[in-house]
């Protein structure tokens, strides 16, 4: 999707490697950020990670995992 500039992913760090193995097949920037305590600290978290020329940001928790380019592309300028 050409709309993703880059992914940030919330998570321990325990779990980057999942994300880092796969990342050869991401075609944009991987960064990652700390969890909170509450889901709207983690939201925090992930925001101070963003190139700051981003025009929109989604935010996907893992409660709800399958969204589709079809989704995003909904909510895209």
């Amino acid at each position: 999707m050409n709309e993703v500039k880059e992914i940030v992913v919330v998570c321990d760090p325990s779990y980057t490697d999942v994300f880092e193995d796969a990342s050869d097949k991401i075609p944009v920037d991987l960064k990652f950020a700390l969890p909170g305590k509450e889901r709207q600290d983690s939201v925090f978290n992930g925001l101070q990670e963003i190139d700051g020329s981003s025009e929109l940001v989604c935010i996907h928790d893992s409660a709800r995992p399958l969204v589709s380019s079809v989704h995003v592309k909904k909510v895209s300028p």
